[in-house]
């Protein structure tokens, strides 16, 4: 993949992330993403892709056959990172996760990968998950009890069995505890499978970045979110939803995982007519703008003048800290040697 088409995908991606006005309203249709985001005709077709699926399709999937390769390898990280980077519609990602989550004792990051896939998959009869889909929250929760997430989506699976005082109960334990998608795991685990089969450290790092982070669960979570709140439990929801959505900005790494959180943040003042939620409505809604603006513009910056050896410390940065840190460290490396060395 061309590397400057890459970084305009990631800026993209976070422009179709945002809020619209200060009501907090997502932006609806494409043509009004468009006229947010586009700023040249090469925008189009690549925002036309994006729309179609928040999570990339990159161009360099891995083939049948290298990931048949992996699978000899008998490693479930390394199978694991195969089956995170291949096409959602691609029955074989699903295969592998449900082969390496059929163990005893299954890794966390195996079973929110699964989980995200089956959310990207529509695992989702009308209303209702599947069994499928239920049981492997139920195994997140037991594998994974110190994470908040797993409560989260627990809560997100009894919102859907109707048990709203359940459901809340389940989001404030997630709310006691720390949060983590897994992100950093899920890209260690896509550059070990991509390198595994003969690729260069900086083109599995290029390809793992876009598979980092879980992005189908974040609308299943604003989703039970709405449902909760406008329940007969509405205060509560607002409660547990605003700290839900405040961890989730606050513990992620990407621009789009931030607008994410602060999106469900909105959610406890939306449509109310008190003051004082009108205006910290309008704080969240500042807040979706500036983390946007404030968000790496690197296309200003020449890809091939930056080594291929600042590029992979960007993507050590990225995992460890976030996309902001990661994006300023480019943009330091570049503003102190002007034009570069090349690669």
């Amino acid at each position: 993949m061309n590397a400057e088409f890459f970084l305009r995908r990631i800026e993209l991606m976070n422009c179709i992330s945002a809020c619209d006005n200060s009501e907090g309203k997502e932006i609806g249709s494409t043509e009004q993403r468009k006229k947010e985001c586009i700023k040249n005709k090469e925008d189009e077709q690549t925002i036309k892709e994006i729309l179609q699926n928040l999570q990339f399709k990159e161009a360099m999937q891995l083939t049948e056959e290298e990931i048949n390769r992996i699978r000899r390898l008998n490693n479930s990280h390394t199978i694991i990172g195969a089956a995170i980077q291949t096409e959602t519609d691609n029955s074989l990602g699903t295969v592998l996760l449900e082969s390496v989550t059929a163990s005893e004792r299954p890794s966390a990051v195996a079973l929110l990968s699964l989980i995200d896939r089956y959310f990207a998959s529509k695992e989702i009869a009308g209303s209702n998950l599947t069994a499928k889909l239920q049981e492997t929250i139920m195994k997140l929760l037991q594998a994974a009890p110190d994470n908040a997430l797993s409560y989260y989506l627990n809560g997100y699976r009894l919102q859907n069995e109707k048990k709203a005082n359940d459901a809340l109960i389940q989001i404030q334990e997630g709310n006691a505890r720390k949060f983590t998608n897994y992100s950093k795991e899920r890209f260690y685990g896509v550059v070990e499978a991509v390198e595994s089969v003969g690729y260069s450290q900086f083109t599995a790092r290029q390809h793992a970045i876009n598979f980092a982070s879980p992005a189908e669960l974040y609308s299943q979570l604003l989703k039970a979110c709405k449902a909760l709140i406008s329940t007969g439990k509405k205060e509560a929801a607002k409660k547990e939803c605003l700290s839900m959505g405040e961890k989730i900005e606050s513990s992620s790494l990407t621009t789009f995982e931030k607008l994410q959180g602060l999106m469900i943040q909105s959610l406890a003042y939306r449509d109310s007519t008190d003051p004082n939620d009108i205006e910290l409505m309008g704080k969240i809604s500042d807040k979706q703008r500036g983390t946007l603006e404030n968000s790496p513009k690197l296309l200003k910056i020449p890809f091939s003048e930056i080594p291929e050896t600042v590029w992979l410390q960007y993507f050590e940065i990225y995992v460890s800290k976030d996309e902001k840190a990661a994006g300023s460290f480019i943009e330091d490396y570049y503003s102190k040697t002007g034009q570069g060395h090349g690669k």
